[in-house]
Formats: structure tokens, sequence, C-alpha cells
């Protein structure tokens, strides 16, 4: 699993209430991206919105910048507008912040290899 962003997004799934889009797109034969645009949070909160991306390559387009040993990235994440750091689930949240803020990373599935980039905390 790659997360630009793990928190309780929202993008609207009651009625035709406007909470954002995700929006994916190839981009060449070596390319893909996903994006956030705009997206609310848990529970259909839209006061706060947050906009982001995550591109994933083979390791071939240069435009993903030099990582490692001098090799082509392959995952990158952009951020755009990033207002709020955690959904309203439990008390312990506010108007999207409080409680777990969100993190970026990497997770093997297996429940004991991850790497967490960093969190999103704070107004």
């Amino acid at each position: 699993m790659v997360a630009p962003f793990w928190a309780d997004v929202d993008i609207g799934r009651y009625r035709n209430e406007y909470l954002g889009h995700v929006w994916k797109k190839v981009i060449s034969d070596h390319k893909f991206a996903v994006a956030w645009d705009h997206v609310g949070y848990y529970h259909r909160q839209s006061n706060l919105e947050n906009t982001f991306m995550v591109m994933i390559s083979d390791g071939t387009d240069p435009s993903m910048g030099i990582g490692i040993n001098g090799k082509y990235n392959n995952v990158c994440f952009c951020y755009e507008s990033m207002e709020w750091t955690t959904g309203d689930f439990t008390s312990e949240n506010n108007d999207g912040f409080g409680g777990i803020a969100a993190t970026a990373g990497a997770n093997k599935g297996d429940g004991e290899y991850f790497f967490p980039f960093g969190r999103f905390n704070g107004k």
C-alpha cells in the first residue's frame, strides 16, 4: 500500500453533496496518477478541503526525481492545499483536527513491514 494521506477522506457518498472528487489518469506508458481534489473529511464535512496526489511509475521517468543510488523515484507524493488532518469520528476530533493525525507512507501489507514518511499534525 502506498498512502499519500491516510485519513478519513469523504468525497460525498450521500445524495448529490459535493465534497470533492478523486481523479485517476495514465500519464504515459511509465506513469500513473491519482488525485484527491478538494476533498472533505468524515462525516460529510466540507468546511475544510485537501488536494493531494500520488504518482507511481516504473522507475524510468525522470520527472519523478532522482532517488536512492541515482535512480529515478517510482513513487511521488504531491500536496497543494492541506486544510485538515483528521476526520470527526470520535470526540477527540474537532473540525478536522485532534485525535490521530493523518499519515503518509508505505506498507507491505503483512502487518509487520511499513515505512511512515510523516504525519500531518495541527492547524
